[in-house]
């Protein structure tokens, strides 16, 4: 039986049981003698009303256990759902910037001068419409962990998630400030895309590195 349920008949035998005690208080019963009959109804139900509040209590205490139950297993769905699609999004910025330095679109070490063609660039403006949305995801998961009550994750999360959306946001910003550019030149040298660059760097010490995948590492500890 529904725990709601069972508390609202409790509740109603308990109003009628206190009723019932009333009237046989102050009205009594006709032709009882020495009200042998009346105290025997008002023990009985003195003992209805000591059963249903303890019922109600009990019903009480069992309706609080589900309904912690019921969030803490909400919780552990959306911690499940967050990480999962925070690994989503972590693996396709990773695979876009495979796609580039597959491509060539990357910096050398020793620094060369590289140049960057018109085919090339389509690549690059393709995958930052990839980033583009990939940023709006990150953005919108940093809302809901401010306004969501039902997160309560480390401050630790908050700060990574940022950190990874501040810089997609970064490199969204470089190619749209040098977006006609990009598109009327036959070539480019990619010093003018810094932020690319860095995108692109297989330096362990690069900004990606430490904005991106270290980020995303110290989420999933934290939520683990």
């Amino acid at each position: 039986m529904n725990i709601i349920r069972l508390i609202l008949i409790l509740s109603i035998i308990l109003v009628f049981s206190i009723i019932g005690i009333y009237i046989l208080i102050y009205k009594g019963i006709p032709y009882d003698i020495n009200n042998t009959i009346r105290f025997e109804i008002i023990k009985s139900l003195l003992g209805i009303i000591s059963i249903s509040v303890i019922g109600g209590v009990i019903s009480a205490i069992l309706k609080s256990y589900e309904r912690s139950r019921e969030q803490s297993n909400l919780r552990v769905q959306a911690k499940i759902d967050f990480m999962k699609k925070t690994d989503e999004l972590y693996r396709t910025i990773k695979s876009s910037r495979r796609k580039l330095i597959a491509n060539g679109i990357k910096a050398l070490n020793p620094p060369l001068l590289i140049l960057i063609d018109q085919k090339q660039i389509q690549i690059y403006l393709k995958e930052m419409e990839i980033v583009n949305g990939i940023q709006l995801e990150f953005e919108g998961m940093s809302v809901s962990l401010k306004n969501h009550k039902l997160f309560n994750y480390p401050k630790e999360v908050l700060e990574n998630i940022e950190k990874m959306e501040k810089y997609l946001r970064k490199l969204l910003k470089e190619s749209e400030d040098k977006f006609t550019m990009l598109k009327e030149k036959e070539s480019i040298d990619i010093d003018i895309l810094p932020i690319l660059k860095d995108f692109t760097s297989e330096e362990r010490n690069s900004d990606f590195q430490n904005k991106f995948p270290n980020s995303y590492h110290k989420i999933i500890s934290h939520l683990s």
